[in-house]
């Protein structure tokens, strides 16, 4: 049976990215040091990738000016690569006949591309897997959350990719899959007590670099708006980065700054004229949203008092809150890999049901993000 090798992963990757429009004729792809660095791979393994695209006539590169797409291609012509796998052809009948292993993936929402690009790279993992199949479900909440994997916990499910829902206290049923040592694996979370395989990105890092760009623009005063509350894992160490860069620049850290659970509190008739205060303030130049849909409301916030992003105020989101149908994204935001993050945590639990943990070497895996640079960030008024 045909195995999806690395170059054959990023070829997907790209032409999901030409098939949601994120991007189109005459775009310019990654240099090879981006993917490399974006997928941990050799040159060789990216060199590979972009000549088969090259030969299909999807892209062109260009000696020391890189590779761009094609103008002439037509991308309506392109299937969404990663969407669903193919059906089993005749001739794989006799190789599908050893185990078949049923995986669960419960994700807390699909209202931003950070989740759907996860679970394209998870089904891309698998993607001419025929022994492995994916069942997808979304959990909400935590009640639910927990609905659901007990659920599957109680079918023919061999493993969960679980992305937790983000709360101070994680599910009890997590607790449960480790001491019954059902195979899981984490996505987007490391939770305290639980020593299980998970794939996160080092949030820590991703905090350090939104304030390190906010300073370096020279905003002075910067709020801290979290879509949670500052106990749960991600936002606890976004947190942690941004005083870290404050601290290594000694500047003051001021805890009235950092604004937890943002949304519901400009829900509250009691919180809601405080917050619009601050964050309607002149002194606050700047910007960090720890998640993309906090991001977004707060933009559309700003638009609405005739605040002008990113002249008035710069605006530092995680993860991207545009969806596809948009052909660019304005916001600067921190990219924390989520495609890579899904296909390694595919690639986790595939080592967990074969019993090939030991020859992985590491089942925790921390990725490092990296910030893209665009329209909602500007040097701060002098």
């Amino acid at each position: 049976m045909k195995k999806h090798t690395l170059s054959e992963l990023i070829q997907n990757d790209i032409l999901n990215e030409l098939a949601t429009k994120q991007l189109k004729p005459g775009d310019k792809i990654p240099t090879e040091l981006e993917l490399m660095e974006k997928y941990q791979v050799s040159r060789i393994t990216v060199s590979s990738a972009l000549n088969g695209l090259k030969e299909q006539n999807i892209i062109k590169r260009y000696p020391r000016r890189g590779s761009f797409v094609s103008k002439s291609f037509d991308i309506s012509s392109l299937p969404i690569v990663s969407e669903k796998q193919p059906a089993v052809p005749p001739s794989f009948q006799s190789e599908t006949a050893a185990k078949k292993y049923s995986i669960g993936v419960i994700m807390p929402s699909i209202r931003d591309l950070f989740a759907v690009n996860i679970i394209h790279g998870i089904s891309s993992y698998f993607y001419n897997e025929f022994n492995f199949h994916l069942n997808i479900s979304y959990s909400g909440d935590q009640s639910f959350e927990e609905y659901v994997i007990d659920y599957m916990l109680k079918t023919d499910i061999d493993g969960i990719l679980l992305f937790p829902v983000d709360q101070e206290i994680y599910n009890v049923k997590i607790l449960e899959m480790k001491v019954n040592k059902f195979p899981f694996v984490l996505i987007d979370r490391c939770l305290p007590g639980i020593n299980s395989p998970f794939v996160i990105s080092d949030n820590v890092y991703g905090g350090q670099l939104a304030a390190s760009h906010l300073c370096d623009l020279g905003h002075k005063d910067i709020l801290v708006c979290c879509g949670a509350e500052l106990d749960t894992f991600s936002v606890k160490e976004r947190v942690e980065g941004y005083k870290n860069e404050l601290a290594r620049r000694n500047l003051p850290i001021c805890e009235e700054n950092i604004i937890p659970n943002i949304l519901k509190k400009l829900d509250s008739a009691e919180e809601r004229e405080k917050i619009e205060e601050k964050l309607l303030d002149p002194k606050y130049t700047g910007l960090i949203v720890t998640d993309s849909p906090a991001a977004m409301s707060l933009y559309d916030f700003y638009m609405k008092h005739n605040i002008r992003i990113p002249e008035d105020k710069s605006l530092i989101s995680y993860d991207t809150p545009i969806p596809n149908v948009y052909n660019f994204n304005p916001f600067t935001y921190v990219d924390q890999k989520e495609y890579a993050m899904g296909a390694k945590a595919g690639m986790l639990m595939k080592n967990l049901l074969l019993n090939k943990m030991d020859s992985l070497g590491d089942d925790q895996i921390i990725i490092k993000p990296n910030l893209v640079i665009n329209r909602t960030t500007a040097p701060a008024k002098r």
